[in-house]
């Protein structure tokens, strides 16, 4: 997840979307956040789809394959219960 030692505006500025980073400041957005943006939160905030889908991405890449990995297993040891309490 991201660090309080995470820069918002130059995060952006990797991404090459520096010009919003007036509007996360304005709202502001700190690293804790930045996980819980919505692709509607970004829209408010005034980026167009192109920069809100590369800024949701950038998010899950902040969190980690460790987290993607959670999921899985997390998706794979659902099914398994699901079978042993249907039978199927």
């Amino acid at each position: 997840m991201p660090g309080q030692d995470l820069d918002v505006g130059a995060w952006l500025r990797r991404l090459g979307l520096e010009r919003y980073a007036q509007a996360f400041r304005d709202a502001e957005i700190t690293p804790e956040a930045l996980p819980e943006l919505t692709d509607a939160d970004l829209r408010e905030l005034g980026l167009p789809l192109g920069p809100r889908k590369v800024v949701l991405k950038a998010i899950r890449a902040l969190a980690g394959p460790s987290t993607t990995m959670a999921s899985v297993a997390g998706a794979a040891q659902a099914a398994r219960l699901f079978r042993l309490a249907t039978g199927a």
